[in-house]
């Protein structure tokens, strides 16, 4: 078999950390809107979860793909409706009902899984979702194999990224959902409820980071399995956070932790002698570095977690 040359290999890089980042950056653009709103974004990982699962199990009981990357998506804003009535309406701790959330969702697709698919723990092999080159886009030197041949759903996130910024930073309804964020009390002098913006944030926040399930289960691995997610909700968050809560900047931290990913799984396939544990750590230590670099710069906006209610 032929060696790649050194640009062979930083194109097949590059264009599986596209792919690989996809999941990663639909819970970073979910983590942005539920912190912009004041309402800690810690149950991404539960969220993602929930979409991969219910996407999974809906395809194989439909057939169809289309369908089961839907109720995936509607499975997660409904695990994110929960979180919000706990946190929102019976003012929970917002960072312990995050993680309540995530326990419970691991522990319930755990058991789930078993009942599904017997003893062997193992789900049948959904359709699989093949790349699709965009015509023309597609030839384009460098950047077509990329960018442009990539499987359906990674698509999507070319079109969500500038929209979600464009919803936030341009549309008078991200200009209310930032204001909760830092001055409620104002905002509700002025009869915008909290409470409904805050709702809808979540909410957008559970959809968002349950497609990323969807990409996860159905595009990448074609399966569900226990505890899948593998900590990429808290990737999401940390790239949130690292971008200050813009999507922009969530989707280029994001990619770095696709490159990362991208890169420890070549590393797996290759002949350096190197311990596969230390190889999976990798998008890891590079989230450590990450929060280390932001220390406390890393602003919150000033009403996050903060239980507001209507005097």
């Amino acid at each position: 078999m032929e060696a790649l040359s050194p640009y062979q290999t930083l194109i097949l890089i590059l264009a599986a950390s596209v792919r690989v980042a996809t999941p990663v950056l639909f819970a970073a653009l979910g983590g942005c809107f539920s912190e912009q709103s004041g309402v800690f974004a810690m149950g991404l990982e539960g969220f993602m979860m929930t979409g991969a699962f219910v996407a999974v199990v809906a395809t194989l009981s439909s057939g169809s793909i289309l369908l089961g990357a839907l109720l995936g998506v509607l499975a997660g804003a409904a695990m994110a409706l929960i979180l919000a009535f706990a946190t929102v309406t019976l003012g929970a701790e917002q960072v312990l009902s995050g993680l309540a959330v995530n326990f419970f969702v691991i522990g319930a697709t755990a058991f789930l899984l078993k009942v599904a698919s017997g003893a062997g723990g193992i789900m049948p092999l959904t359709p699989q979702i093949n790349p699709l080159p965009l015509p023309g886009l597609a030839r384009i030197p460098f950047i077509g194999p990329v960018f442009f041949n990539q499987p359906p759903l990674t698509y999507v996130a070319y079109v969500i990224v500038p929209a979600s910024w464009w919803l936030m930073y341009r549309t008078y309804w991200g200009l209310q959902l930032r204001a909760v964020g830092e001055k409620p009390r104002a905002v509700d002098t002025v009869g915008i409820s909290v409470a409904g913006v805050r709702y809808l944030s979540v909410i957008l926040s559970g959809a968002l980071a349950g497609f990323g399930g969807v990409v996860l289960s159905l595009q990448q691995v074609n399966t569900f399995t226990e505890n899948m997610a593998g900590g990429r909700g808290w990737l999401g968050l940390i790239s949130a956070i690292f971008g200050r809560w813009n999507p922009l900047g969530a989707a280029g931290a994001s990619f770095l932790f696709g490159v990362t990913d991208a890169l420890q799984l070549r590393i797996q396939i290759s002949q350096l002698q190197l311990s596969s544990w230390f190889v999976l750590m990798i998008p890891h230590i590079l989230a450590l570095v990450l929060i280390s670099l932001i220390g406390r710069a890393a602003r919150h906006p000033e009403a996050t977690g903060v239980h507001y209610t209507t005097e």
